[in-house]
């Protein structure tokens, strides 16, 4: 290698040597160049958090449509359900109970929106023997419902829904009011159970009015079945005593009075019109009055011997004529109250024939001797015992009740 190019390689080499030196960055400019880079790695990893942040977010989104999908098509299932079990009355369906209470001086009824019947009655001033408040029925003791047919389908209004159309109220004296408790059948068409209270009355006035249901009944029903039960409440002291004085009582339209055993299980078909039938204790009982008449019913009482607290259990299965009219009434009144005789003569049914007087002489005794001595004597408020049972018995129902 000659002198000339060992010389122009070391020139090339200071050049790159100088190059290099006065040609590299800074402190400041590498400071500078390393927080570019910095910003430039905060940004990719903002970027793939922000992926995978919408990723979750339209994974929720999707699931939560899936879920109000899933909502809505059970929805849809439930309602083509109860649909397809209450036809016209869907909107009558089963729902949250409502009380309301309507009262007088004697009674205080609770009526019910879950089958809109009544529920409770409560007879005021009046004690079962033991000074407990006395009630015909508890919450679960009675029911009352009308069956028909309707698109097909087998209806019962027991469980249904009864939309009070008022609020709870008291009358007394010759004041008189009604509130409707209404099943919704949709596009303004319903069944009505009108409710009258009298002040100072044990009647109560209750009207079922269909209307515009003639094209939601089927079109070959005569009639409609009203199903009334209960299981009656024990007011004594033993319940064993107290059966051998309550059973169904029911009247034809000539006021010809029968009634089923008194000390055995029983059941009846009736195959003439029906005035009445009344669920009757010892000393108290509660009567359905057709203003006109029911058609045949089937009446059955029957007794729980292992039950302490409930006399008998009591049905009548009874049938409402029924025209296919576009607004159509059915009339009738409930008699809650003591079998006191002159209150239930006064009805002019028959019905103070709740009553033993017993047969023959010893009846014509009772009627025409000892009810006046006792009406007599309930201006006194004597208290004794008697002999005689059907004057216990109305001394109990007359005088201490009085």
């Amino acid at each position: 290698m000659d002198k000339n190019t060992v010389t122009g390689l070391l020139l090339m080499g200071m050049v790159l040597i100088g190059y290099t030196f006065f040609m590299a960055p800074g402190k400041e400019e590498i400071a500078a160049q390393k927080q570019t880079q910095d910003s430039l790695i905060l940004v990719q990893k903002q970027r793939s958090a922000d992926s995978v942040e919408a990723f979750k977010t339209n994974n929720t989104i999707a699931s939560q449509a899936t879920d109000i999908t899933a909502v809505l098509q059970n929805d849809s299932a439930k309602n083509v359900a109860m649909a397809s079990t209450y036809g016209a009355f869907v909107n009558a369906a089963p729902s949250a109970e409502k009380l309301v209470y309507i009262e007088n001086e004697k009674v205080k009824i609770t009526l019910s929106s879950v089958g809109g019947k009544v529920k409770q009655v409560q007879l005021k001033n009046l004690k079962t023997f033991d000074g407990a408040p006395l009630q015909f029925y508890d919450d679960d003791s009675v029911g009352m419902g009308l069956s028909f047919f309707s698109e097909n389908k087998s209806i019962n209004t027991q469980q249904l829904h009864f939309e009070p159309q008022g609020t709870s109220f008291a009358v007394n004296g010759k004041n008189k009011k009604e509130l409707i408790m209404r099943c919704d059948a949709g596009s303004g068409r319903h069944l009505d159970y009108i409710y009258t209270l009298q002040g100072n009355s044990y009647n109560l006035k209750f009207d079922i009015q269909l209307q515009g249901l003639n094209n939601v009944i089927a079109a070959n029903s005569s009639y409609l079945e009203l199903d009334w039960h209960a299981s009656i409440l024990k007011q004594e002291r033993t319940v064993t005593g107290e059966r051998q004085y309550s059973s169904v009582y029911y009247s034809f339209a000539d006021n010809e009075v029968n009634n089923l055993s008194e000390t055995s299980d029983e059941k009846e078909s009736l195959n003439e019109k029906v005035k009445w039938v009344g669920f009757k204790q010892h000393f108290f009982s509660s009567v359905l009055i057709a203003d006109k008449m029911f058609d045949p019913a089937v009446i059955e009482a029957r007794t729980d011997l292992g039950s302490d607290t409930i006399v008998r259990y009591m049905s009548a299965n009874l049938r409402i004529p029924y025209d296919h009219k576009a607004d159509e009434k059915f009339g009738m009144s409930f008699y809650f109250g003591p079998n006191h005789f002159q209150t239930l003569k006064s009805y002019n049914l028959g019905m103070e024939k709740l009553i033993p007087l017993g047969w023959g002489i010893l009846g014509w005794i009772n009627r025409f001797i000892v009810i006046p001595v006792f009406n007599w004597l309930k201006n006194f408020r004597i208290k004794f015992w008697l002999g005689n049972s059907y004057a216990h018995h109305y001394y109990q129902t007359n005088i201490i009740a009085a």
